[in-house]
């Protein structure tokens, strides 16, 4: 299990898919939103070509999607 798992699952587990994961000024997002938004990414990451070792580097403002892409990266 590495960490992107952890934290989804732990969150899923212990609060559950509706329970808020995120929340900020541009709403919620709950665990299960957040669960999909973290595969979507890594599988667009996937795609692109990235491969386990190498680097990634991520220029976002503030924002659920940022966490997201954070943990997409360690999951893919």
């Amino acid at each position: 299990m590495n960490a992107a798992e952890y934290v989804l699952a732990g969150g899923l587990a212990a609060a559950g898919p509706d329970k808020p994961a995120i929340v900020g000024g541009d709403g919620c997002v709950t665990y299960a939103e957040l669960a999909v938004r973290v595969s979507r990414f890594a599988a667009a990451l996937r795609k692109a070509g990235m491969n386990p070792g190498d680097r990634v580097a991520m220029l976002m403002l503030d924002h659920a999607d940022l966490v997201a892409l954070y943990l997409a990266t360690i999951a893919a």
